[in-house]
């Protein structure tokens, strides 16, 4: 079984024509060697105009958008992310709509928890089967027992749910939407989890939504990457490192796995994308002393966020470094946040309010 999968995809909606070459010959010629190629849909494709309440950009696709998708061979996408309900059930229904009309899997998000939480089986000519689970963190956009939304990022309920399909299956693959956006390093909350995945038997874990490609690791003979940058995603006015990404190529023969990364680079002139050369090992983690690395680049990012998290939890009015507060009320914030129960206390407050 031979499995690609491509980062985010987004259609800017200003620009009205998608061009029928979305893809270079050389990257629709590895596409259609694998039995299916998988992307995350950043956003629902949609008519709707019914914005849903949130923090944060609303972003949409244009109608046009799944035909294309089908015309460059996507049989599967991920919906699972923090903007597929900006335009609420009517725009999540039109999307899974559209992609069934065009032969394309959808998954990660339905009308209900339930819906939301159904994994995807997949199988090729020889009927070897591939289980695809997609999940993301919560940004307006979990579903709840009666609200529609995406396929929540809990660990325990993973297990409860997928660890027997897992099992049994004879490939299986996750892709998560989550961590800091522009972000190359794993958090070790990122690290923690994707381990744990592999240690239930996931094949490859894929985290999706950094717009920039991340660092990866190999772990019991999987892999693990840790954000995969864009796919096709032509937001205007963005640094270089957005129109970046990697395709990862999974194949699974008599047992043995193989990974494959294959580097791409957007047309900014029109929405579409090339393979380019990169060096892959500039992307992977060290293998020595790979938590302490971890550790101090992630404390140094904090440390670059710092000034405005302070601002935003304790409304100082600074840009700088040079914050004056009281270590009382930090010392409160702490176990505010910190402890769970209360995190939980003030997590049940919010959504109350909301």
């Amino acid at each position: 079984m031979k499995i690609l999968i491509g980062g985010d995809v987004y259609c800017f909606s200003s620009k009205k024509d998608i061009p029928k070459v979305l893809l270079s010959d050389k990257l629709l010629k590895k596409i259609k060697t694998t039995d299916y190629f998988i992307v995350n849909l950043e956003g629902p494709i949609t008519n709707s105009n019914n914005k849903n309440e949130k923090i944060g950009i609303h972003l949409k696709n244009p109608i046009k958008l799944a035909e294309s998708l089908k015309r460059i061979k996507v049989n599967v996408v991920g919906i699972a992310n923090n903007h597929i309900m900006d335009f609420g059930l009517e725009g999540l229904k039109e999307t899974i709509s559209l992609c069934d009309a065009n032969q394309i899997i959808s998954v990660g998000a339905g009308e209900n928890l339930d819906l939301s939480r159904k994994h995807i089986t997949l199988k090729n000519v020889l009927g070897e089967t591939l289980i695809v689970i997609a999940m993301c963190e919560d940004e307006f956009c979990w579903a709840q027992e009666n609200r529609a939304g995406t396929n929540p990022l809990d660990p325990i309920l993973f297990y409860y749910n997928y660890k027997d399909l897992i099992k049994n299956s004879d490939n299986s693959i996750v892709l998560i939407h989550g961590g800091k956006e522009f972000i190359k390093i794993p958090s070790p909350r990122m690290r923690k989890i994707s381990k744990f995945l592999v240690d239930l038997g996931v094949d490859l874990v894929v985290w999706q939504h950094s717009h920039c490609i991340g660092k990866y690791e190999y772990y019991k003979e999987s892999l693990i990457f840790y954000g995969q940058g864009n796919f096709l995603f032509n937001y205007p006015k963005q640094t270089a490192d957005f129109y970046e990404g990697a395709l990862i190529e999974f194949t699974k023969q008599k047992n043995k796995k193989k990974f494959d990364i294959i580097f791409i680079k957007q047309n900014l002139e029109y929405f579409g994308a090339r393979e380019v050369k990169i060096n892959k090992e500039r992307f992977e983690l060290p293998k020595t002393k790979t938590d302490e690395y971890i550790k101090n680049e992630w404390e140094s990012i904090c440390k670059f966020y710092k000034p405005f998290y302070l601002k935003e939890l304790l409304k100082i009015k600074t840009n700088t470094n040079n914050i004056n507060y009281d270590r009382e009320d930090i010392l409160k914030l702490h176990n505010l946040l910190k402890t769970e129960s209360n995190y939980e206390v003030i997590l049940t407050i919010l959504d109350n309010l909301i």
